[in-house]
């Protein structure tokens, strides 16, 4: 089996560690709370371990989704599988439903973006190091040798002044 981590961009590390900060906090100060006040300062006395329980429950619950994708987002290809893993979310394809692989590098203002298409003409975007584009690629390719393999370049694109005479050579 062939692994390729899944390749955060810096804005999703500081939103991370921002809610891991965030859970953290909120597991201090409930524990502090409980300390402090108890739950006989309540009249009602469900009430508080309610409270207590939940927010010990959603800090935990966002703890470990958060580690999670830290962990586990990648993506994997055997001779059978291509998987898609993004934390606790995982998703299986078989390698035999993919259609074509394509790079576009058709948006100068933006970085290139690999897609793989499916049989059924649903697609994934596959956010890997750049680096790994063609070992990606070939793995697949190894499962697959039927897959097709496309590279999308700006001068492939129809011009304004051609009328759409020249468009991709998709396939």
């Amino acid at each position: 089996m062939k692994k390729f981590k899944y390749k955060f961009n810096t804005v999703t590390y500081v939103l991370i560690g921002l809610c891991l900060a965030l859970a953290v906090a909120a597991l201090i100060l409930n524990t502090y709370y409980i300390i402090t006040e108890g739950i006989r300062s309540a009249q009602v006395i469900v009430y508080p371990i309610l409270q207590y329980t939940l927010t010990y429950f959603v800090a935990l619950a966002v703890l470990l989704l958060l580690i999670s994708l830290l962990i586990s987002s990648y993506y994997s290809v055997t001779s059978e599988l291509f998987t898609t893993s993004f934390g606790i979310i995982k998703s299986k394809y078989k390698v035999q439903d993919i259609d074509m692989i394509v790079l576009d590098k058709t948006n100068p203002k933006k970085k290139d973006r690999l897609s793989v298409y499916f049989n059924n003409e649903t697609f994934i975007t596959i956010v890997v190091k750049p680096e790994w584009f063609d070992a990606f690629t070939d793995a697949l390719k190894e499962a697959n040798p039927s897959i097709r393999y496309d590279i999308e370049n700006p001068e492939d694109l129809p011009s304004d002044d051609d009328n759409g005479q020249n468009g991709s050579k998709k396939g």
